[in-house]
């Protein structure tokens, strides 16, 4: 997401990352990948309980899928350290507008899955566009 951080902001959108880590974990997670976003430390999950994000079933580590993904991503040269927190929380990605309103929501369906930044991008630029070309009230 790093890459499109620019188009992000250029579309109107900021971004926030939530982790379940403690605040050392954070501040180590984003010194070590050099994370161009604010993080907030959500280590008792409430956000995510608040968001109905799902937690991924015990034996969703046992699928097919979730071998080769993980194969995939060590071949990319990602490496796994030891996990923090709930490691059968799924992730969620969603846009929320400037009242509170979630225009847009992915609920992840494993560890990795988040839409593409494009995506992202994308609907950012269609609800910007939206509310400009919203008729000033009478």
């Amino acid at each position: 997401m790093r890459h499109a951080k620019g188009d992000i902001e250029d579309a109107g959108g900021r971004v926030l990352l939530v982790g379940m880590g403690s605040e050392s974990v954070t501040r180590e997670f984003i010194a070590r990948f050099d994370v161009p976003f604010p993080m907030v430390c959500d280590p008792d999950q409430h956000l995510y309980r608040d968001f109905a994000i799902d937690r991924m079933s015990p034996l969703g580590f046992l699928s097919p899928t979730m071998a080769l993904r993980g194969i995939a991503a060590m071949a990319d040269g990602h490496t796994m350290g030891l996990p923090e927190g709930d490691v059968r929380q799924l992730p969620g990605v969603m846009i929320i507008d400037s009242e509170g309103t979630i225009r847009f929501r992915h609920d992840g369906e494993g560890p990795a899955d988040h839409p593409a930044p494009e995506t992202l991008v994308r609907v950012l630029r269609d609800i910007k566009a939206d509310v400009t070309s919203d008729p000033m009230p009478a």
